[in-house]
């Protein structure tokens, strides 16, 4: 299969990324119901104290709302907080200084729409990690029965509140001895600028 579907993430996980590795163009169905208390408006990052959850505040309009009409919540100060806190806990990493750029100019502008800032970071991550993968974006649910052989659906295999089993080779993160795996992408970005 060279396709697949798969939800779009806030900065995903390492997990997301080795999941999507092998394929060559991934569709991103933002006609798809919004899902509370995903990946698709926090993620997890390292600092002094352990993992931290960054979590995008969006405005809830319905319990069935496509994610191409979930708006970002402005009225709180979330990016300035999320941007800072990358900076105090990934400042000192061996990478932070080469990709920090990319990264702050999407942390500056504000968007209207979840999927656009989520879009826009994965982009980042791709040209970064020297992904070759085509993106193309469905604002129609795709129905399971609908998608043909070549592609697979990967919707919902990447879960909050599942711990995913992956063999991540460890790498020297920025605090502690132990390596936490499955952070957030920028962790591996910023502190070994590959993933293998």
């Amino acid at each position: 299969m060279n396709n697949c579907i798969i939800d779009l993430h806030y900065l995903p996980c390492i997990a997301y990324f080795e999941t999507i590795k092998p394929y060559k163009k991934i569709i991103f169905d933002i006609g798809e119901n919004y899902q509370k208390q995903t990946y698709r408006n926090r993620c997890k990052i390292l600092t002094a104290q352990n993992e931290l959850q960054l979590n995008i505040p969006i405005i809830h309009q319905s319990p069935k709302m496509p994610l191409k009409q979930v708006r970002i919540d402005h009225e709180q100060k979330w990016q300035r907080t999320h941007w800072r806190t990358i900076v105090t806990n990934y400042a000192k990493s061996p990478f932070f200084m080469y990709y920090e750029h990319y990264f702050e100019k999407i942390f500056k502008n504000e968007y209207e729409f979840l999927y656009q800032w989520n879009l826009d970071l994965f982009k980042i991550c791709l040209q970064i990690l020297k992904f070759q993968i085509t993106i193309e974006i469905s604002d129609t649910y795709i129905e399971y029965k609908l998608i043909d052989f070549e592609t697979q659906d990967l919707r919902n295999t990447i879960i909050a509140k599942e711990i995913q089993t992956i063999q991540q080779k460890p790498y020297l993160q920025v605090f502690g001895t132990d390596f936490i795996p499955n952070l957030s992408i920028i962790d591996l970005i910023f502190c070994e600028n590959k993933l293998d």
